[in-house]
């Protein structure tokens, strides 16, 4: 009858180890309460089960105490071994924040501010379980799972954060450069269109334009030098309007000044002309005087006056060619 129970009882206990066994496996790299609870199941068995062969339970207590201290063995293993993996994937991940910072320093626009962006975000990748992205593993952890500790990861986490902060400020200095660099070149329109030619102000604006959408700038920055470009724009076509308006004005008054010199000219030349066709007149009454002189003196002093009046005909005439020129260089420009 106790011989029955024993072997009942040892059954039970045998099953019970095959359990821990089972439980050895699977708690080996994972939580490890399930195997140290049905350890204290186990313990307690061998203080209540009894009827028990002392040989079997021996061997009982051998094999129990085995998976336990294997247990113990393989999990400080396999811990040494993580660290170990967790360490060198921390190296290689802060190694690639590192890259990540020195090229946010070195950048200068936004392309740079990216190129760091992307290496800070492969150090992130890096981050997750495996060796997914690493490339080239040495064969000591390439078959290992990849996972970081706690205490590595924080620590790859707390030097990400720093650099992430980094290229933000990187960016805010690289915009504020930008919008400095742009603050001048704005006010070299102003002048030009205040002091300068207006046009060449709006071809200088439009330039600044372009190079602004090529520019790395802050939102608000790029608004606020959108809204000064926009004022300089308007004030350069306000002196394009005056300008305009000023040639028009001059325009009409060198017209009138120009009617007023064809007028005048042609009133001139009129009366010049009445003066010559009076002058032919008294030529013609000293021809007579001629052919009725009683004296060869007196004749040679009406050729004398002749002569005189056919030169102020010609002298006339002269200035009559050069009114004329006048009135019509004057009619030309007029129509032009």
């Amino acid at each position: 009858m106790n011989n029955d129970i024993a072997k009942k009882n040892l059954n039970k206990l045998s099953q019970e180890i095959d359990k821990l066994a089972e439980l050895y496996r699977e708690c080996i790299e994972r939580n490890a309460a399930p195997f140290w609870k049905q350890v204290e199941v186990i313990q307690g068995l061998f203080k209540t089960v009894k009827p028990l062969n002392p040989k079997d339970r021996d061997k009982m207590w051998s094999m129990f105490g085995n998976y336990c201290s294997d247990f113990k063995a393989e999990r400080k293993r396999y811990f040494s071994m993580r660290e170990r993996v967790s360490g060198y994937k921390r190296q290689l991940v802060e190694e690639k924040i590192k890259d990540a910072y020195y090229a946010a320093m070195n950048a200068d626009s936004f392309d740079g501010l990216r190129h760091a962006n992307e290496i800070l975000q492969k150090s992130q990748d890096w981050m997750k379980d495996g060796w997914q992205g690493f490339g080239a593993i040495s064969e000591l952890f390439s078959l290992s799972d990849g996972i970081m500790t706690r205490k590595d990861k924080d620590f790859c986490w707390e030097k990400w954060t720093s650099v992430k902060d980094t290229i933000k400020k990187r960016r805010m200095e690289i915009q504020k450069v930008n919008f400095n660099n742009f603050t001048p070149l704005i006010s070299s329109i102003w002048n030009e269109a205040q002091h300068g030619n207006p046009h060449d102000a709006l071809q200088l604006a439009k330039k600044i334009q372009l190079d602004m959408k090529a520019s790395y700038l802050e939102k608000d920055d790029r608004k606020v030098l959108r809204t000064k470009i926009n004022e300089a724009w308007e004030y350069a076509i306000s002196r394009i309007n005056e300008i305009n308006a000023e040639k028009i004005i001059k325009e009409q008054e060198w017209r009138e000044r120009t009617a007023g010199h064809i007028a005048r000219w042609s009133s001139l030349l009129e009366k010049n002309e009445g003066v010559i066709d009076h002058l032919r007149d008294l030529i013609e009454g000293d021809k007579r005087r001629i052919l009725e002189a009683r004296s060869v003196d007196y004749a040679t002093d009406v050729a004398g006056w002749i002569e005189e009046k056919i030169e102020k005909i010609r002298d006339i005439e002269a200035t009559n060619s050069s009114l004329a020129a006048k009135i019509a260089d004057a009619m030309s420009k007029l129509k032009n």
